[in-house]
């Protein structure tokens, strides 16, 4: 779910990712996360994979948002951002 309202960010819907909150807010949820996310391991996981920055702040939201957010609060993400 929150890949999809990443893909609606910029409104063409094409796989192209782009952060629903800023870098601080992402930094804020991690830190709420981080007593059950290992987030340097995602990072090694990732990057071993080729991902650059980039990538690797999105996946921190997801992840981040995975563990902090209820379904409905994703749902709503994704109506807010998709405006559907």
């Amino acid at each position: 779910g929150i890949h999809l309202a990443q893909d609606c960010m910029d409104r063409r819907f094409n796989s192209e990712l782009e952060t629903t909150r800023n870098l601080v807010s992402v930094m804020e949820m991690m830190k709420l996360a981080s007593a059950t996310i290992n987030f340097a391991e995602i990072e090694r996981s990732y990057r071993e994979m080729g991902a650059d920055d980039q990538m690797i702040m999105l996946e921190f939201e997801a992840w981040s948002g995975a563990a902090l957010l209820t379904n409905a609060e994703v749902s709503d993400l994704i109506r807010r951002v998709c405006r559907l």
